[in-house]
């Protein structure tokens, strides 16, 4: 059976590198609250962007099918959570997804609205 937190973990850090070469700035990595978790939080320039990664190497379904709508709603909470945590309710966000397969990686800029 295979170790899911160090595997996540690798695919996040794998992501993590991704964006630091776009010139994304980290700014946290594995955010809870409540019911949801954002896996990484970035800077790109002033837009705060909260990072979904998605791994799936030997799963019949995408990466991109794994972002259902219950998975962004636990999203977009917690997001409002870490909003309100650093004092800044109204500032420019956006939710990104990165998928990651046998094919690579592609990133996905405003993955969905919230």
């Amino acid at each position: 059976m295979p170790d899911r937190p160090r595997l996540g973990s690798a695919a996040e850090l794998r992501a993590a590198q991704h964006l630091q070469a776009q010139g994304y700035t980290l700014v946290h990595r594995g955010f809870k609250a409540g019911r949801g978790e954002i896996d990484l939080i970035a800077l790109d320039g002033s837009i705060i962007v909260f990072v979904e990664v998605k791994e799936r190497l030997k799963s019949a379904q995408t990466p991109e099918e794994a972002l259902t709508r219950d998975k962004q709603t636990r999203l977009v909470d917690a997001a409002r959570h870490y909003l309100a945590q650093v004092g800044l309710p109204e500032a420019e966000c956006r939710f990104d997804l990165i998928a990651i397969d046998r094919s690579g990686l592609r990133h996905y800029r405003q993955a969905f609205d919230p």
